[in-house]
């Protein structure tokens, strides 16, 4: 019988090694190097910057879209949307008046308040009005406000930071009714 020797290889098999060998050496010594930055002529997006969230309350009856760099927390009748610039909140605040006129006119006159840069529309078709709210006694800061009436509740969405104005304007225009 004769003996094959273990230890020797055939050509073709050394030649298919070598080949794996060069073709690994030849990508890691092409893959940038983890301590340089990649340079782009085009802006990398962040998650924060694009990444968004729907936000939905089985309890406060809507829905939102919220970009993900902000936290939530939900109360009983309040919604809290927080980042570093400050607080937006959203409110559901049932009312016995059948319209959103007369439930402003009522909050102006019981609470001295007075909705300056008013401008009505609608959000997904319910009525909404949008100002900023001036509270002339005790000196409390200005809020840019949403008001938006559905079957006898009326939402306010709002903020006190300019710097949160935009993000304000974006997460009431996604507002959705959801009874």
């Amino acid at each position: 019988m004769k003996k094959k020797n273990k230890t020797k290889m055939s050509s073709p098999l050394i030649i298919l090694v070598g080949f794996i060998l060069i073709v690994i050496v030849y990508f890691l010594t092409r893959l940038p190097n983890s301590s340089q930055p990649i340079s782009s002529n085009y802006p990398i997006p962040t998650r924060a910057q694009n990444a968004k969230q729907i936000y939905k309350s089985k309890s406060l009856k809507f829905s939102i879209i919220v970009p993900s760099k902000f936290q939530i927390e939900e109360r009983f009748t309040e919604l809290s949307i927080r980042d570093f610039q400050g607080n937006i909140l959203v409110d559901r605040i049932g009312t016995n008046f059948d319209n959103l006129d007369d439930y402003l006119k009522n909050l102006e006159f019981k609470n001295k308040i007075s909705i300056i840069d008013r401008k009505s529309g609608t959000i997904e078709a319910l009525n909404s009005i949008i100002g900023i709210v001036r509270h002339p006694i005790g000196g409390g800061d200005d809020r840019k406000s949403y008001f938006i009436f559905s079957d006898y509740a009326v939402y306010s969405i709002s903020t006190s930071s300019p710097a949160l104005f935009a993000d304000l304007d974006k997460i009431a225009q996604s507002f959705r009714y959801t009874p």
